[in-house]
């Protein structure tokens, strides 16, 4: 769903995960979808961060 956004501006894709407009579940499913990307590394962290917190 957010896979084509993720490809063209991951910083947008970013921000919408830290305001919670996207489910983990959605961010996850995006990661695995999306074409080549830049911040990889980055967009891994922060999905680990949010699944770490929804734990807590």
């Amino acid at each position: 769903m957010f896979s084509k956004l993720l490809s063209s501006n991951s910083s947008d894709f970013l921000k919408i995960l830290e305001c919670d407009d996207i489910t983990v579940k959605e961010a996850i499913e995006s990661f695995i979808k999306a074409e080549d990307f830049d911040n990889k590394f980055l967009v891994f962290y922060e999905i680990v961060k949010k699944l770490k917190k929804k734990d807590c």
